[in-house]
């Protein structure tokens, strides 16, 4: 249990530990200033609930901002106040004056798919059996109503499909310690769907559990923060395995199967130890997410420094969006367009501000060295952009040297180009395929499927020329 309660502290109290930034000469982008006006001095104090919505605006002054999030119309972000006040608020993009949305227990915020609700994680203290225990849930807020409602009984953490017809959370039940002869465990992710109600999990395992051998070795996983891939076909999230000691990025499809690991701990950069909080970019071909290392000390503080990332999807790699920073940033979540980030970033105070970068995937510097440890297996990695017109690039790996071809067919099975025909090396390559046939004429807009094919192994991928 130690264990666990360290790394909960390193997720609750990120800010309070980061070096004081130094000076350095790199664009962070612009801050959204948050002004509090607000009447202290008529506050009757006698009174609980008024007393505590003061103690959330006097907070907003002296607490760090966690877990961004840019509503899909742009308008509003939405942010976390912690520690130790917790509470859920949204500001203008612009700046000015937030509003505060939930005070009681606010952890992760979302806004909903039509940005009409904010939806957030809340909780409350319970008793059952003369013990009190604390109870996570999943509440909405409806900006124009004002009305509140519970969507999810007991869920920790969680994310919303772009359509919103899905919610995503950690089927998280927390009375399970209140009785010391069981395994103490930690829910597994699981699918909500709004419209018919139904649940289902998205592994084979109805709880993980995490457990400690006779040699004192702790065992299992612990699931955590997650994203959906724009077409909702699998989510990614971060889990923490206790034989690998390290939190990495897994993809889950969304009908439910076992996880794929799509990082690696590298032994010689700390920071990769520790991946969280991802978020998927609007087109699908990026993943937004904040890594750290973590100290080996015994007693508080355990963590060091905060680094935004990106992953490719396509290629495998793995870039810093600020290459040579030195203040402690992440947390992120993208623009409606995709073109900008609202995330974290410390302050003099050792505080997290909420801050806005322009994100460009030409300004990107060298990946990081962690391509390679990804095992290269025989596939189509998909082709970037599609649809596309005329260009596109296929992606794809092999996991040996060897004679390999690549060909594009219509949907009739007709040849339209040979586009590889030799050997290759083992590793992820790209091709350009320019929307013309062998004899250099443009084809129309349709489906094409490009075929890879090494010995007896085949893989095909499907492609939408639009023009």
């Amino acid at each position: 249990m130690k264990n666990i309660v360290k790394y909960l502290l390193i997720i609750a109290f990120t800010a309070a530990t980061v070096p004081a930034a130094a000076q350095d000469t790199t664009d962070y982008g612009r801050k959204v200033d948050i002004i509090v006006d607000f009447d202290f001095e008529n506050v009757d104090y006698s009174n609980e609930e008024e007393g505590r919505i003061a103690g959330q605006y006097s907070s907003l002054l002296e607490m760090s901002k966690y877990w961004p999030d840019w509503s899909p119309d742009g308008k509003w972000i939405a942010f976390t106040l912690r520690w130790p006040a917790t509470s859920n608020w949204i500001v203008s993009p612009e700046g000015g004056e937030p509003v505060l949305i939930n005070d009681i227990y606010g952890n992760l915020v979302r806004f909903s798919y039509d940005s009409k609700e904010v939806i957030y994680n809340s909780g409350d203290i319970l008793e059952e059996n003369n013990i009190e225990y604390p109870v996570t849930f999943i509440e909405s807020y409806n900006l124009e109503t004002g009305e509140r409602r519970i969507i999810i009984d007991e869920g920790l953490n969680f994310c919303i499909s772009r359509d919103g017809r899905y919610i995503c959370y950690i089927n998280f039940d927390y009375r399970i310690y209140t009785d010391e002869s069981q395994v103490e465990r930690y829910g597994v992710p699981t699918v909500y769907d709004t419209e018919t109600e139904e649940t289902w999990y998205l592994t084979s395992e109805e709880k993980t559990t995490w457990y400690e051998t006779d040699d004192g070795t702790t065992l299992g996983r612990w699931y955590q923060n997650m994203t959906f891939s724009p077409d909702n076909s699998h989510i990614v999230i971060s889990i923490y395995d206790y034989e690998q000691e390290s939190t990495q990025l897994y993809k889950i499809p969304f009908e439910s199967g076992e996880p794929e690991q799509l990082t690696f701990y590298d032994e010689n950069d700390p920071y990769t130890k520790s991946r969280n909080n991802p978020e998927y970019s609007p087109d699908g071909i990026w993943i937004l997410y904040n890594e750290y290392s973590y100290t080996d000390n015994e007693e508080w503080p355990y963590f060091t420094v905060n680094r935004m990332c990106v992953f490719n999807t396509v290629t495998g790699n793995i870039y810093k969006v600020f290459e040579n920073a030195t203040r402690s940033n992440g947390y992120g979540s993208w623009s409606p367009d995709g073109t900008q980030i609202c995330y974290c970033l410390v302050n003099e105070e050792r505080l997290f501000d909420i801050y806005i970068c322009d994100f460009n995937p030409d300004n990107l510097q060298k990946p990081l060295s962690v391509e390679a440890e990804k095992p290269s297996s025989f596939a189509i990695l998909g082709n970037y952009p599609n649809p596309f017109n005329p260009n596109t690039t296929i992606e794809f790996s092999l996991p040996k040297a060897g004679f390999v071809s690549l060909v594009v067919y219509d949907i009739t099975g007709q040849k339209i180009r040979e586009l590889v025909s030799g050997d290759m090396i083992h590793g992820i390559h790209s091709v350009v395929w320019n929307g013309r046939d062998e004899n250099g004429i443009a084809v129309s807009s349709g489906v094409y499927i490009s075929r890879l094919r090494m010995g007896d192994k085949i893989e095909s991928h499907g492609m939408m020329l639009v023009k």
